[in-house]
């Protein structure tokens, strides 16, 4: 029995995927980068529709941890445990953080 060939086919399929997959994260950190400064840049109220696609953007990331078990870099884990609460006083307390120069959640 020679399972070689479809092996090594599972394993080029495993590895696009992989490479895909970090591809995307390092857009979504990008994005979050992005958002972060923004965020810093203008006052609170003005903020609230960046808070909410950077709240988006950690709940599709906790989706992809927590459902998929896909497991990202420590930068990433740590993006996705700070901001898992979404209220008035965490993201006033972000905003405080962000406009103070925080450039990442930590």
């Amino acid at each position: 029995m020679d399972i070689w060939p479809e092996f090594q086919q599972d394993l080029e399929r495993y590895r696009d995927a992989v490479l895909s997959i970090k591809r995307s994260i390092r857009l979504y950190e990008e994005c979050i980068e992005s958002l972060i400064h923004q965020i810093g840049s203008i006052d609170f109220d003005s903020a609230q529709s960046l808070f909410d696609e950077l709240f988006g953007m950690q709940s599709e990331l906790a989706t992809m941890l927590y459902k998929y078990e896909y497991e990202p870099e420590k930068r990433i884990r740590d993006l996705i445990y700070h901001l898992d609460r979404d209220d008035f006083y965490s993201r006033k307390y972000w905003h405080e953080k962000f406009s103070a120069g925080l450039a990442w959640p930590e």
